[in-house]
């Protein structure tokens, strides 16, 4: 089942993964490890949406729910 979703959003994917190169990141793709239920190691792959120099500090008292 899960096969068949991830061919189905094969385009989806590819045009985020565009849109991520196109704003100036040379990583599209983020690589994390995990740990899961009973210590079970294991490996996610994300697409790299952060960036590198933030406009302004994200601390409790600056961050409202109308930022969102």
């Amino acid at each position: 089942m899960s096969t068949l979703l991830t061919v189905m959003l094969f385009h989806v994917f590819a045009v985020i993964a565009l849109a991520v190169w196109l704003s100036g990141s040379k990583n599209v793709l983020f690589f994390q490890g995990c740990v899961g239920i009973n210590g079970q190691r294991f490996h996610t792959i994300k697409f790299q949406s952060m960036t590198a120099v933030a406009e302004w500090p994200a601390t409790p008292d600056t961050l409202s729910f109308q930022d969102y």
